[in-house]
């Protein structure tokens, strides 16, 4: 992965919640919020493109030795 060469991000925080975990959150709140898109179908293809899409990015700040862990 390449950054941009006039961004500079000292750190990321990184959430961490197991996927079970947050399912549970989010179909909890898809029983009060209205939102239509807080249901199993959904929730699994959001998990499926945080892997692809966001857990590469938390990998390079983690080599770095930028990321901070917080257990959420």
């Amino acid at each position: 992965m390449s950054m941009h060469p006039d961004v500079l991000v000292p750190f990321i925080i990184v959430l961490e919640c197991g996927e079970a975990c947050m399912t549970e959150r989010l179909l909890k709140r898809g029983k009060t919020s209205g939102r239509v898109d807080d249901n199993l179908e959904v929730i699994k293809k959001r998990f499926e493109t945080y892997h692809s899409e966001t857990q590469p990015v938390i990998d390079y700040f983690l080599k770095k030795g930028r990321a901070v862990l917080v257990n959420a």
